[in-house]
């Protein structure tokens, strides 16, 4: 069935919205077992358990660098994204679609300004002609899970659904796969972090700012007043913000901040072309050509845009490193000839066609080596930029944490999983709304 149908396909053929932890595909599962066999999926970390709401790790091993743990205590993974480049703004929200998106996606349009949502499959179902609103505005599409749990406290087979059946519906509604994921509630570990990362090829993404949009118990001129206070601090590092489209609230506090964010001079970009990367694992963008290069390394191959399922590759190469394919482009060659008056004219001119569409096709080879050796410098130096950023903000995390007693607020943020790293003291906020 090609994906052009997807709305002549019954809803009963995704999982039950709002259903946690929904039964995965075979396909995932045998992709999910070549990778958990070569020992990049840890067999140490078990989930979580949720006690009064928060995650809680029975052997106590959550603050470990071993599991890796954000909730816990703000952990961060070398290739996590947690803060823009210097001077530029992450727009992004969580948990759309939902009824008050018309409003911010009827914004983001006048502006010309394109974002990231991370979105929830059951929200996509429920809400599918404002899910094809952000689709037409060329905004990038991320995960959000299916259901938005706690990813900690999910079996490795649960996590399979939630980030499997997510991508699915994105591929079936748009023929593009998503490339970033956010955990709800920032929720995260290096379990976690391995099956997004070499099942579906998700790269993670947190945040540095909690706006508190979610809470009801942050009134919209407070929400206002914390927006502005971060946009007039210093542009080092940028902002990756928590922002929500599940209110009017929320949207409202985005819309009224946006023109502080352009005349205090930031650069406002979604996630993914904050670093140059493309919005999907198998296209640049919503409107360019999807292509059916091999990803995450051969281990899932996006598939031509008639099929409706992620397909599993049939071999796995190397599970070191993970990158984006860009579309090829796509080129012609056109040749022309004169009449001639004799066989020997028309071989001449046979003859030279030849060689020319053979020198130009090395021509275009060549340029796409250089496009590609481009493309991977130009990838490994900002994922290089980042992780030296990460390491210096974890380095300062560690000397602010050394000045406080466990019985500080210090302590308090580690229990939250949150750090302010632009104030030279911690913040203290509530347990957050992924």
């Amino acid at each position: 069935m090609s994906a052009s149908h997807m709305f002549r396909r019954a809803t009963s053929s995704y999982p039950t919205p709002d259903v946690s932890g929904p039964t995965p595909l075979q396909a995932w599962i045998d992709v999910y077992n070549t990778v958990k066999a070569s020992g990049l999926i840890p067999a140490d970390i078990e989930p979580t358990t949720l006690e009064n709401g928060a995650p809680v790790y029975a052997d106590g091993s959550g603050s470990t660098t071993a599991v890796c743990s954000w909730t816990q205590n703000g952990c961060l993974a070398a290739d996590d994204i947690v803060d823009a480049p210097d001077g530029m703004i992450g727009i992004a929200f969580d948990d759309g679609p939902q009824p008050p998106s018309s409003a911010l996606y009827t914004f983001l349009a006048a502006q010309s300004q394109k974002a990231t949502h991370f979105m929830i499959g059951s929200r996509i179902i429920d809400n599918s002609a404002l899910f094809q609103t952000a689709v037409a505005n060329g905004d990038e599409i991320a995960s959000h899970t299916w259901s938005h749990p706690y990813c900690t406290s999910m079996t490795d087979m649960q996590l399979l659904g939630e980030l499997g059946w997510t991508s699915q519906l994105i591929f079936d509604m748009t023929g593009r796969l998503p490339a970033l994921f956010r955990p709800p509630y920032g929720d995260t570990d290096n379990r976690v972090r391995a099956i997004a990362r070499h099942v579906f090829n998700l790269t993670t993404v947190i945040w540095n700012h909690d706006t508190d949009d979610w809470s009801s118990a942050v009134s919209a001129s407070e929400l206002a007043t914390e927006l502005t206070t971060w946009i007039a601090l210093p542009k080092s590092p940028g902002l990756i913000m928590l922002e929500h489209e599940l209110s009017n609230k929320s949207v409202t506090g985005f819309i009224d901040a946006y023109p502080q964010m352009k005349s205090a001079g930031w650069q406002t970009r979604p996630i993914s072309s904050l670093f140059g990367l493309p919005f999907y694992q198998n296209s640049i963008n919503d409107t360019s050509a999807t292509t059916t290069e091999p990803i995450a390394d051969g281990l899932i191959s996006s598939t031509q845009v008639a099929s409706t399922s992620i397909q599993a590759a049939t071999s796995a190469a190397s599970f070191t490193t993970s990158t984006r394919p860009t579309s090829t482009p796509a080129s012609t060659s056109k040749t022309s000839s004169d009449e001639a008056n004799s066989s020997a004219s028309h071989a001449h001119v046979a003859t030279s066609a030849i060689v020319g569409i053979a020198l130009g096709a090395a021509a275009l080879l060549a340029l796409l080596l250089i496009m590609a050796a481009l493309y991977k410098r130009r990838r490994a130096g900002s994922r290089s930029a980042q992780r030296q950023r990460l390491l210096q903000d974890r380095a300062g995390r560690e000397e602010r944490d050394a000045a406080f007693s466990p019985t500080t607020a210090a302590s308090s943020m580690r229990e939250a999983g949150y750090r302010d790293s632009r104030f030279d003291s911690p913040a203290i906020l509530v347990q957050h709304v992924g």
